[in-house]
């Protein structure tokens, strides 16, 4: 098995197509940076390892057919035998390539540092090898692209988690695909606290650096920032990107609060607010009563316009969401014993125990505007007393129209453990706003002005007025800390009882003490003004030498005292006593005052308070930052921060009476809420001393309303959508209300709206508006409900469709999306007919008539319409005229002709027939009659009905007969004669078929089969009578004879001798001048040896004939028309016998003596010859 498993699935394994491997194929990265090109050589090719090679490396190498090898510009070359197919290294890469590859381990890398943008491109490698025992060289290459960027890439964050949730752990990868290793770049993740940070890893693997932080978010993560940032090796940034995360948590910091308080007067309005400090997402509210739930309040706020007594009660309210719950609950106290609207003066605050007098009270109240003066303009400035003073009532929150409660225990707080001064600030401030709080008050308790006045004096001011203590050392409780300084503020009055006081000494003590035998206070000694009073004293403690100073001057009546570098054991109670003498008298009277200080081991918070009880978004604010020093020798540093730096430079420090406070004065926005200002306390050299924060409360309306829509603003009708509706943020919570199509939904309340099943008609646009007492802010979206074509129908206009009509058949529908695909059938056709939203027939054929439906799709779905039926009314469609007789028809056949219709629509009613376009007096579908001879009769026939006729094609009707008046015509008509050209034409009137045949014929003789005969050279012969027969297929007919009259002049002009035999001299003979002429020749001229005769007729008569008459004759005959010569005739007359015998025998006598003659001569000419060769010597011997 083992080995039938190798042998199927190893073979291609164990050996590797391409011995050389570089991945990815795909490599990017940045200008400027450097790129290290990962490269492999594998170990066997084809299952034989190779070990013996070298490589080289180049820039967009390309293949040279006649090479058969790569070429192009040579990065590395690890050959010296191929330097003759290579192309040098560019100067672009001076200095910028190197081989980092080791061929032993047989890494082939390549790196390029300091990369540019045209770096961009394709790199190859070619690697050479030596494979088997033969050691063939084989060849591979492989490439891959580098693409670089002018900027640095972000790197990517992703989450491990779609939906993050508190305390479940999370991890965040951030990461970018970086090759080069040589040269790290550095990724960090921030945004979180430093010890939540610290547990990620980097790590760089295939070319992809990344960063993985794990850990537990909190709701407080919610929307942080995290950010992750790319350095290069040496820190430098290069890019960052940020996630901000949405982390889902319950409803915290629900707190349930009540308007105007939560003891009201029973019919007074109430309002109780459910708000959330934060939750994600947002939340659904449930109220209780008396621990029932009141499912009705779904809202989270309840108003109460009418409060009744049995509403008192503990109420509670919870929100919650998908991820959790929070609850806050307040008791109601509903009174119903108000005088006059009014709650009883009782609930006044009690008066505090002595360890609660050096607390100042800090609850919050209206601020000093918001307070109105209570004592009469016109009262005489109060004076101090050290009397105790007496419980002030407090009135109730409803009792006047501003909320006092928090500012009278202030006021009585302040009087028992800040001193008279104290209250004096105050009361100036409170006189101003007198006249303001009168006239609001008489709206409420209708009273006079002056006994408002003296009302409000007998209320609230008992024991302010009166001050019999010359020595004043406020504030009356001192704190600081330790090695820190501290100046006790001390002042003198300058009349006591009326009388003014100017001789007087002073004494500081600490822990002073009245001692009853001396009926004087005495203690540890810190200054003496005076010589006569040591032996009273207790000499000055060594702890103090060199750290106490008299900084007054008792001239300005300023007694203050200033200890320095501070400790802990310096806490205690100091005290001055100033000796005076008054009146006339000088009568010596004595002061006494003190006040306690603690030292501290550390430093102070520094108190922040803000100008209003409740912050609004862009309403001007003023926080304080506050805190005791009486030091000012030494003076501290008080900044805030925590808001933008333009923001925070308007602060401005002050130090008064012992106080140093630094005044910001800004405009929030809804996005400081949270911020946290800081206070920062810092010595005169700068070192931080201690710090405070106040988290700003901004009340603000709803920011950044979403409205979303799950799954999406467009859905399929039947799916379920939820409508959320989500508040970026607010302060305090919101309520909601929804509108559709601008109409309000009033049972939609929740943040969050469900439809089960959407319908088309719930499409349209949905806005939420979320709001709370400071605002409101709206977001909507448009719901595209989508849903498959309905209602499809095929449009048509009505009517009559007749055939070439422009007919539009329309597939309307309505759909959502809109239908944007069309599919037309047609009942008597199998597939698709049309893909349009309109089928057009642009000229209607009959053809078209069917039933026909379509189907419309929009991507959703389809659905198909009713079918429709075309009734296309038409003309009488395929008239023919048919023969129906017989072929082919000759003359006096029967021939008969049916009209026939192939479809009309409607039907046919009426026939009309037509011979060479006019009309016959007959309607029925067949006519018939007798064919007569005429060639060729064009029949048709109309076919019509409501619609319009048709006429069939027409039909010609062909009726065969013979030939008619045969003719026999000669050309010319004039004289014929001898040589002239003359044609015999054979003409035919008519026949059918014009095929014809013809025959001429002489006298009866047949001369030739055609029409015509033409006779170039006219002879005698040619003279006769000739008719011509023409033919057909149905018949023939002979013309009537034509004569042909030739005339010639003399022919064959010979002459005749009138004997056989040989003439004789003597003899009588007759020469005949013979010849053939038309007319007959009648002139002639004989002639003898060329010499004319006088004979004129045509016989020439020679009686007794001679020898000498012997010669040649010939004879000239003319007949008007030509004259011709008989050829000569040579006439011989004999000798008679005795002639003959008499002129042989002189001949013969002649011929001998000629042969002599000639012998003679032969002889004469030889003897001639042979002397001349003698003389010449050339005879042989």
């Amino acid at each position: 098995m083992r080995s039938f498993l190798c042998l199927l699935f190893l073979p291609g394994i164990l050996g590797n197509g391409n011995l050389l491997t570089i991945a990815p194929n795909n490599l990017a990265t940045w200008e400027g940076s450097c790129i290290l090109i990962p490269c492999k050589i594998g170990l066997t090719y084809n299952r034989i390892r190779v070990d013996n090679f070298f490589l080289i490396w180049y820039f967009d190498p390309e293949y040279v057919e006649t090479l058969k090898d790569y070429s192009g510009i040579m990065l590395y070359n690890g050959s010296t035998t191929s330097e003759n197919y290579l192309t040098p290294t560019s100067l672009h890469f001076l200095n910028r390539v190197s081989f980092v590859g080791n061929l032993t381990n047989r890494n082939c890398s390549l790196k390029i540092s300091h990369l540019q943008k045209n770096d961009s491109g394709k790199y190859g490698a070619r690697l050479y090898g030596f494979v088997g025992i033969k050691r063939k060289l084989d060849k591979w290459f492989a490439d891959t692209v580098v693409n670089i960027d002018v900027s640095p890439p972000k790197p990517m964050i992703e989450s491990s988690m779609a939906q993050i949730r508190e305390q479940r752990p999370v991890t965040v990868t951030c990461w970018v695909f970086y090759h080069c290793p040589d040269e790290p770049i550095i990724l960090t993740l921030s945004g979180l606290e430093e010890s939540r940070m610290s547990s990620q890893k980097t790590t760089n693997r295939d070319g992809k650096v990344q960063t993985v932080l794990r850990f537990t978010p909190t709701w407080e993560d919610h929307r942080k920032m995290l950010t992750c940032t790319l350095k290069s090796h040496n820190g430098t940034e290069i890019s960052k990107s940020t996630m901000t995360l949405d982390v889902k948590y319950g409803p915290k910091r629900v707190k349930l609060s009540a308007m105007p308080g939560i003891t009201v007067c029973e019919g007074e309005k109430l309002s109780l607010a459910c708000t959330v400090n934060s939750s994600n997402p947002g939340v659904t509210y449930q109220w209780y009563w008396k621990d029932a739930r009141k499912y009705e309040w779904t809202t989270p706020i309840k108003e109460f316009d009418s409060i009744r007594e049995q509403d008192s009660g503990v109420y509670r309210c919870t929100a919650e969401n998908t991820f959790g719950f929070d609850s806050s609950e307040l008791t109601i106290n509903v009174q119903s014993n108000c005088l006059d609207g009014l709650p009883h003066a009782t609930s006044g605050p009690k008066p505090k125990k002595k360890d609660e007098e050096t607390q100042a009270s800090s609850l919050p109240g209206c601020t000093l505007e918001q307070i109105c003066s209570l004592c009469p303009t016109t009262q005489a400035s109060p004076q101090p007393q050290p009397s105790s003073p007496t419980p002030l009532p407090l009135p109730s929150s409803s009792q006047i129209p501003c909320k006092c409660n928090a500012f009278w225990e202030e006021f009585y707080s302040t009087r028992k453990s800040q001193g008279q001064n104290k209250i004096l600030s105050m009361f100036n401030e409170l006189r101003s706003a007198i006249d303001k709080l009168i006239n609001e008050l008489q709206q409420i308790w209708p009273l006079h002005e002056s006994t408002m006045r003296s009302f409000l004096c007998l209320l609230f001011l008992p024991g302010i007025l009166s001050n019999e203590n010359l020595l004043t050392i406020a504030p009356n409780n001192l704190a600081t800390w330790e090695g820190s300084c501290i100046l006790i503020p001390c002042k003198i009055g300058l009349t006591y009882k009326g009388t003014r006081v100017d001789n007087f000494f002073l004494i500081w003590y600490f822990d002073p003490e009245y001692v009853e035998t001396l009926k004087d206070y005495s203690g540890i000694m810190l200054y003496n003004g005076s010589t006569t009073s040591e032996k009273y004293l207790t000499p000055t403690d060594p702890h103090f030498p060199n750290r106490v100073s008299f900084v007054g001057n008792l001239a300005n009546r300023n007694c203050s005292l200033k200890i320095s570098h501070l400790q802990k054991n310096d806490s205690g109670k100091y005290g001055a006593r100033l000796y005076g003498f008054v009146g006339i008298n000088r009568k010596l009277d004595r002061w006494f005052a003190d006040t306690a200080v603690n030292i501290n081991v550390s430093p102070p918070k520094p108190m922040i308070e803000s100008s209003m009880a409740q912050i609004r978004e862009q309403r001007p604010v003023t926080v304080t930052c506050w805190v005791f020093y009486h030091c000012p020798d030494e003076p501290i540093i008080l900044t805030l921060s925590g808001l933008e730096e333009i923001r925070m430079s308007s602060q401005k420090t002050t130090d008064t009476d012992g106080k140093v406070q630094t005044v910001l004065r800004f405009t929030p926005t809804w996005e400081d809420h949270r911020k946290i200002l800081t206070c920062t306390l810092k010595s005169h050299n700068g070192t931080e001393i201690s710090q405070s924060t106040m988290t700003l409360d901004v009340k603000y309306g709803p920011k950044r309303v979403k409205l979303s829509a799950t799954p999406g603003i467009t859905v399929c009708e039947g799916e379920k959508l939820s409508l959320a509706c989500t508040v970026n943020s607010s302060n305090p919570g919101v309520t909601y209300q929804w509108y559709w199509k601008d109409s309000q939904k009033y049972e939609w309340t929740a943040p969050i709206k469900e439809f089960d099943s959407i319908r088309e008609q719930d499409s349209g646009v949905y806005r939420c508006t979320a709001k709370n007492a400071f605002g409101f802010d709206s977001s909507e979206l448009t719901i595209n409900v989508q849903y498959p074509p309905k209602d499809v129908k095929i449009d048509m206009l009505t009517g009559i469709i007749k055939e070439g009509d422009n007919v539009v058949l329309r597939c309307s529908s309505r759909g959502n999306p809109a239908t944007n695909r069309h599919v037309w059938y047609k009942y008597s056709e199998s597939g698709i007919i049309g893909t349009d939203e309109e089928l057009r027939f642009e000229a209607i054929q009959a053809r078209d008539s069917s039933t026909y439906y379509c189907i419309a799709c929009n991507g959703i779905g389809n659905s198909t319409s009713p079918s429709i039926t075309l009734d296309v009314q038409y003309a009488p469609k395929n008239v023919q005229l048919i023969l129906n007789s017989h072929q082919p028809i000759t003359e006096g056949d029967t021939v008969a002709l049916n009209c026939s219709v192939g479809s009309s629509n409607p039907s046919h009613k009426l026939y009309k027939w037509y011979k060479s376009e006019k009309r016959i007096s007959h309607t029925q579908e067949l006519y018939t009659f007798t064919s007569s001879p005429e060639k060729v009769s064009i029949y048709k026939c109309e076919v019509c009905n409501d619609i319009s006729c048709t006429a069939s094609a027409p039909v010609s009707v062909t009726t065969l007969f013979g030939p008619k008046d045969v003719k026999a015509v000669r050309e010319p008509l004039e004289l014929i004669t001898e040589g002239s050209f003359v044609k015999l034409r054979c003409k035919v009137r008519e026949a059918n078929p014009q095929e014809l045949t013809y025959i001429w014929y002489k006298e009866g003789q047949q001369l030739q089969l055609d029409s015509t005969v033409a006779i170039p050279k006219v002879t005698p012969e040619h003279s006769g009578s000739y008719y011509c027969i023409a033919s057909n297929q149905v018949g023939s007919a002979q013309s009537s004879p034509v004569w042909l009259n030739v005339h010639y002049g003399p022919r064959n002009v010979h002459l005749l001798l009138s004997t056989q035999e040989a003439i004789i001299e003597g003899m009588s003979v007759s020469l005949r001048c013979d010849n053939d002429a038309n007319p007959p020749a009648n002139v002639y001229t004989w002639y003898w040896n060329k010499q004319k005769l006088q004979e004129t007729s045509r016989i020439l008569q020679l009686k007794k004939i001679q020898v000498d008459q012997s010669g040649s004759y010939h004879c000239k005959t003319s007949n008007g028309i030509s004259e011709q010569e008989s050829p000569p005739m040579g006439v011989t007359v004999s000798y008679s016998r005795a002639t003959v015998l008499k002129r042989a025998l002189i001949g013969l006598g002649s011929v001998l003596f000629a042969v002599f003659l000639l012998g003679l001569l032969s002889h004469v000419v030889q003897r001639w010859g042979l002397e001349v060769l003698e003389s010449s010597g050339e005879l042989p011997q």
